[in-house]
């Protein structure tokens, strides 16, 4: 019996503070601002940002829902519709803000299309898979890259893990 009173008894005496909870005020109380968030503007959508220095978007990417936080599992999962994300795309990265029109390049290889358009301010890419014409979800993800400053080491970092990547990959072929 003594043995089951003392921990009840420490956590009674250690308050809700002895009892460890990872609520979004806690975390932002510790260590400051996020720079990553998940937003779910539909059911079906999310938006992952990735803030640059000066709190400002630098990265979003819009993707299908899911519950898991393992890139792994998000894999090949269900599609969007397209005209919902150009919407979303709209919102977070209005046309008319996005500088002059520059590079534009699509490249498809079977079902798959992947798209990209290189404005003064941002980039969009966007993925498709378009196997199946009856129905109208066909997106798999969309991304805007926005050119500030701020996003430079972001840019940077994820240049320099990309290569780290081919490096493995080429080190395990040989």
């Amino acid at each position: 019996m003594r043995n089951v009173c003392l921990p009840l008894a420490i956590a009674l005496l250690c308050g809700p503070k002895g009892i460890a909870q990872a609520d979004s005020s806690s975390l932002h109380a510790r260590y400051g601002e996020a720079t990553v968030e998940r937003f779910v503007p539909t059911p079906q959508i999310e938006l992952l940002v990735n803030y640059g220095a000066d709190r400002q978007a630098c990265e979003i990417l819009i993707q299908p829902t899911s519950m898991s936080i393992f890139f792994a599992e998000k894999r090949f999962g269900p599609v969007m519709d397209e005209t919902v994300v150009s919407q979303i795309l709209e919102e977070v990265s209005p046309v008319l803000t996005r500088g002059k029109g520059g590079l534009s390049l699509v490249t498809k290889s079977g079902c798959n299309q992947n798209s990209v358009e290189e404005f003064d301010m941002v980039t969009v890419s966007r993925t498709f898979h378009r196997c199946d014409l009856t129905n109208e979800k066909h997106e798999l993800s969309a991304w805007v890259t926005f050119k500030r400053s701020a996003c430079d080491s972001i840019a940077k970092a994820r240049m320099e893990l990309q290569q780290a990547d081919k490096d493995t990959t080429v080190g395990k072929a040989q």
